[in-house]
């Protein structure tokens, strides 16, 4: 049969699943709430950082095509003066930070003059930039291509028109892509610090500048923030990049040059605070989780000790015998109304108990213990596996007694017996009536040759005591013993019944030892 729980741990367990389920709740509250303020802070800085240098870069664009239109009519008037067309496009360069190299090309795409010289005077051009500016003669921003001295290069260009209006060619300034330049010096380094960078793509969903140099010029319009950029949308976005990376994302549509500019942080490095936080709080947490367990423990015993000591004493009553033997522990605390209750109920329970115990097991006539508590005595015995005799005494000739004086006297002769056995028995041995003119003795720890000589001695006795009836009172007995020739109650009883049978056919008054 299983254990039940006892009220101390059941107050303990609940106290400990309330600490735990408020803990885990307020740290889950807390992961959730804090979690969805980093995502939604990263996803607005990112956006707004992205939104900034989106305007910056536009802004970028438009000064350099107001220089290259300012300069674009002092370029026309020295066109054919090739030594001054050099100064010039010298000075430009040395005047701004936009440019890698600076060239003028003619109507034909040949190379007039370069800043720096490296070597390209007099080379036709044929790169997809030169053709696009030869053949829209507008302000344009190309799209990245491999230029002519063997650089990923996007060409800014301007084209130059005489007094006339007659198309002398255009001047160019390139971006080296893999190298130091404008686009690198604008959005290198994202300010925060935390693994946080930008990178830009092309019309064409190709990388314009990335940190990692090597994938510059790779197309990304796999990556689902790429393909917004090709719709000249803006925004935020929580994705996971080309490299399987998740990321929190803003990124903003650059009108001029068609360019889409992305900031983004890995989700990782966002987080990476939020976990450091939780840690501290955890382990700041603990100490105080344990004085809680700890004050749990003492409130609840201090609540349950006086229903313990109740609950313990009830299980006693129950298991006892005897509930006559039984007092209620003294250090029964009750400091508080439930307990205090609870203990006059113990009390007053115990006391009925006894009472009832008194009556149930007790022979109203006689006061020795009636059939039920000679049963419970008898299967105590056994269950014990203590040895004892029993001896079934009954009163010879008893009806006659009734009929011929009347039940009353024949009470008297019920208590007359009952007195000589107690007198004649020893200490220790227990007299019961067992029904109408019918008694039992149980003698423990005697064998079946001491309880006959005992009984054949109290069987003496009544022949010669005086009696109520005035006339002469025997009685016989069967004996059986156990485990020696009996091994249950049941084959105890029939032994002894079968005694006393044999001993009333043998003419009554007398005493037989079952074999």
């Amino acid at each position: 049969m299983s254990k039940a729980l006892s009220l101390r741990s059941v107050i303990v367990g609940l106290n400990l699943l309330c600490v735990l389920i408020l803990s885990c709740g307020g740290i889950f509250g807390f992961y959730q709430m804090t979690t969805s303020h980093l995502l939604e802070h990263t996803l607005e800085v990112n956006s707004a950082y992205s939104k900034k240098l989106a305007k910056t870069t536009e802004y970028t664009f438009s000064t350099m095509q107001q220089n290259m239109e300012t300069l674009a009519p002092e370029i026309a008037k020295r066109f054919y003066k090739t030594d001054e067309l050099q100064q010039m496009i010298d000075l430009s360069l040395k005047s701004n930070n936009y440019y890698n190299s600076a060239f003028v090309a003619d109507a034909n795409g040949q190379v007039i003059v370069t800043s720096p010289q490296i070597g390209l005077r007099g080379v036709v051009l044929s790169s997809i930039g030169a053709k696009q500016a030869l053949k829209e003669r507008r302000f344009l921003i190309s799209e990245p291509y491999m230029g002519a001295t063997g650089r990923f290069i996007i060409l800014v260009s301007q084209p130059l028109w005489d007094q006339n209006g007659t198309y002398l060619g255009f001047i160019g300034g390139t971006i080296y892509l893999e190298y130091d330049n404008i686009i690198k010096n604008l959005l290198g380094t994202h300010f925060s610090k935390d693994g946080s960078y930008v990178f830009v793509v092309d019309d064409k969903g190709r990388l314009i500048f990335h940190p990692d140099q090597q994938r510059v010029g790779e197309v990304v319009k796999e990556n689902t923030v790429v393909q917004q950029l090709l719709l000249g949308k803006e925004g935020t976005l929580e994705t996971t990049n080309s490299r399987g990376i998740k990321m929190l994302t803003g990124y903003s549509y650059v009108p001029i040059s068609k360019w889409g500019i992305v900031a983004q942080t890995p989700l990782a490095d966002t987080m990476e605070p939020l976990y450091r936080t939780l840690f501290f709080l955890i382990a700041y947490s603990f100490p105080v989780l344990i004085l809680v367990i700890v004050l749990t423990i003492v409130i609840s015993n201090k609540i349950t000790q006086p229903l313990k000591v109740l609950a313990d004493f009830s299980d006693k009553v129950i298991r006892s015998d005897n509930q006559n033997m039984l007092k209620l522990p003294d250090q029964v605390s009750t400091w508080y109304y439930e307990a205090k209750q609870l203990k006059k109920a113990s009390e007053m329970m115990l006391w009925v108990l006894q009472e009832r115990a008194k009556q149930s097991l007790t022979d109203s006539l006689t006061g020795l213990m009636n059939r039920r508590g000679a049963d419970k005595l008898i299967f105590k015995w056994i269950t014990h596996a203590k040895p004892f005799t029993l001896a079934i005494i009954d009163i010879d000739e008893f009806k006659s007694v009734n009929d011929t004086y009347g039940h009353q006297k024949g009470d008297e002769v019920l208590q007359f017996v009952t007195n000589v056995l107690k007198e004649n028995v020893r200490e220790g041995d227990v007299c019961c009536r067992y029904g109408g003119e019918e008694f039992l003795v149980l003698l423990p720890n005697t064998s079946g040759e001491e309880a006959f000589a005992l009984i054949e001695t109290i069987r003496l006795r009544f022949s010669i005591m005086p009696n109520p009836t005035g006339r002469s009172i025997t009685i016989s007995s069967g004996i059986s013993e156990y485990p020696n020739t009996a091994s249950t109650a049941e084959e105890l009883f029939s032994l002894a019944d079968a005694a006393l049978y044999q001993a009333k056919e043998g003419g009554r008054n007398r005493t037989v030892l079952s074999k």
